[in-house]
């Protein structure tokens, strides 16, 4: 005991406290110059790995342009698309109730859903409609439309055996004297909750009211009824309805069946 204390107890206490933390005091002299000379190899490291950062980043920025290229593609209206069935489909022959149903089947009095007897649609149901009861069915094939919201709705549940909710043939009126049809195509109605508006009855002109009268009047309603009907707040409340297709060979046995 007595000597440690005599030979070196000054030397050890200066060099030994950085390293009197983690290691014993009896080796002061190497981990002194150890710890010293670590720190200022990592510092001259440090520098190249920079450098290598800076190059890295710049190689990262090429991809840019191709994004920019990919937003600038132009893209194709739904306006564009309608105008362009519209102005395929159209200019093509009109078909009386009678040559409708020489090719289709069906009772020529019955609307708006008929079911066909013939083999092409092979009991399958289409649709007849005309302005009074359908002002804004398709104004032309291709055409966007809307129907009566109770129309729909039969459609949807399938009422006395139509296919529920699936594409059906249409037929809309365009002429009274003589009474000829337009073959528009198949459509779909357009899911529920999309209401696009509803007709007043109060705003009707006296040609249409009268013709819904005498149309319900035919149906065995009373007057009384008729009226109420044609007035109802819910019965002029409309469903949109989508194309989905031309039938060129249903058109072609129209034609046929023209001859």
């Amino acid at each position: 005991m007595a000597k440690i204390g005599k030979k070196k107890t000054p030397k050890t206490e200066k060099r030994a406290r950085p390293a009197a933390t983690t290691r014993r005091a009896s080796k002061p002299t190497k981990v002194t110059v150890k710890t010293e000379a670590t720190p200022v190899k990592t510092e001259t490291r440090a520098k190249p790995a920079a450098a290598t950062r800076t190059k890295t980043e710049t190689k990262a920025a090429k991809p840019k342009p191709a994004k920019v290229k990919a937003e600038t593609k132009p893209a194709v209206k739904v306006e564009d698309q309608q105008a362009t069935r519209v102005s395929r489909f159209g200019g093509r022959d009109l078909f009386s109730r009678l040559q409708i149903t020489k090719a289709l089947g069906g009772n020529p009095r019955a609307a708006p859903f008929v079911k066909a007897a013939s083999k092409y649609l092979a009991g399958q149901h289409y649709i007849v409609e005309n302005p009074a009861w359908a002002p804004f069915a398709p104004a032309a094939a291709g055409a966007a439309g809307a129907l009566r919201k109770h129309v729909v709705e039969w459609w949807e549940r399938g009422e006395e055996g139509i296919a529920a909710g699936r594409a059906l043939d249409m037929f809309c009126k365009r002429s009274e004297a003589p009474a000829l049809y337009e073959y528009v195509g198949k459509y779909a109605p357009v899911p529920a909750g999309e209401i696009v508006e509803r007709e007043s009855a109060a705003a009707f002109s006296p040609q249409r009211r009268k013709a819904l009268y005498d149309c319900l009047i035919n149906l065995h309603f009373s007057p009384e009824r008729a009226d109420a009907f044609i007035d109802g707040e819910d019965t002029w409340e409309l469903r949109p309805i989508k194309f989905v297709a031309y039938d060129e060979g249903l058109y072609e046995a129209l034609q046929h069946a023209a001859r």
